[in-house]
Order: structure tokens, then sequence, then C-alpha cells
């Protein structure tokens, strides 16, 4: 089975559920079910997260050992899927990642704008409040500002490290962000350009 099905590192018994998932969908995939069950995971996470990823405490997993006899159950996929918390923790990190996109966007269109009326960037992103915006631009990653460099021409976020690492041309934000470690720790977000100069050019 290694050999043939390629599953990577999962058990053998992980590996026999997903043949048996392939050959029965319908069997072992109860979208309803799915829906609901991750729908009360959600309410609940979004009660403990204060809106902010660092202040999310996810509970402990509720999967538990996969036996045989697992496998073969009706909608055997949603106990597995379901009970799986890195679901949860995955969701919230794209939630995090596209809410630091979205402020980062208005607050370059408010930057873009003050250059515009007085012909320079901003010192610090205050000097935009509340002319061009009415608050401070929110990173929810950990509840704190969105960073500025005005020098360096970019905005960045702390990432899924929670730290203030400066922000980085290395670590420009792109689709799917959180799938690269460089980008998920150090999220930057260029305001004048999309990609740093090449000296050919």
């Amino acid at each position: 089975m290694d050999n043939d099905f390629g599953f990577g590192e999962q058990t053998t018994k992980e590996k026999l559920f997903n043949l048996l998932q392939a050959l029965f969908p319908r069997y072992y995939v109860h979208k309803n079910r799915i829906l609901s069950e991750s729908a009360k995971y959600y309410s609940m996470l979004s009660k403990e997260a204060l809106g902010y990823c660092g202040d999310v405490r996810f509970p402990e997993n509720k999967a538990v050992d996969v036996e045989w006899s697992d496998l073969i159950k009706p909608n055997a996929l949603m106990d597995q899927w379901v009970g799986s918390i890195l679901n949860f923790k995955k969701y919230y990190s794209r939630r995090c990642f596209g809410r630091a996109h979205i402020e980062s966007v208005k607050t370059v269109a408010a930057i873009m704008s003050y250059k515009s009326n007085y012909g320079d960037m901003p010192s610090s992103l205050q000097a935009l409040v509340p002319e061009f915006l009415p608050s401070l631009p929110i990173d929810l990653f950990d509840g704190g500002d969105l960073k500025y460099s005005q020098e360096k021409g970019f905005l960045y976020s702390v990432g899924t490290n929670y730290s203030d690492d400066g922000g980085s041309v290395d670590s420009y934000f792109v689709r799917r962000c959180e799938q690269s470690e460089v980008c998920a720790k150090n999220p930057t977000f260029p305001i004048l350009s999309a990609l740093p100069a090449k000296d050919e050019y």
C-alpha cells in the first residue's frame, strides 16, 4: 500500500480509510452532519477568540485512536475530519491572513491619499487618523496595530509567530501565504511596488 497508493506518512488504517472513502463516498460523507458539527466548534472558538488569532484557546483534540471498526461506520469521514483540531487552527490562520490583507489594502489606499495631498508618505500611521482612516489598522494576529515602515515602504503583520520581525521584501504577502513558513511568520505588504526592483531593471 505504501508504494501503490502514495499516502505519505499515514498509517495503514488511515490509508484503508482513504481507499474506502474513494470507493464509497456517499456512505462515508454526510455533508450536512459535517457542517453542523463544524459549526458548533467554530461558534465555540469564536467566543474564545475575542477577534484575534493569538487569543484562541483550542480545546484538546477530541479524536481518539482509530480502530478498524471505525473505518467502516457510516459517515466515518465526518467523525475523523471534524475531530481534528488542525482544521480549526487552519481556519483561524486563514481568517487572520485574510483580515491582515484587507487592513493593509485600506491602509495603502490611505497612505497614497496622504502622499497625494502632502507630497510624501506619512512618518507614522497615526498621521492618517482621522483624516484618511477612522482608526489605526488592527493586526488580527495579536490585536495590536499593523506595523509600518516609511523608509522601507511596506506594512507588515506579526504573523503566525506573533513576533515583530520587522517585515521583509523576502516575505511579501502572496496567495496562500500561510503555506510558506517565511511569509507566514512575517507577512509584509508593499506600498509602492508589488516586488522589489532588481539591479538589471
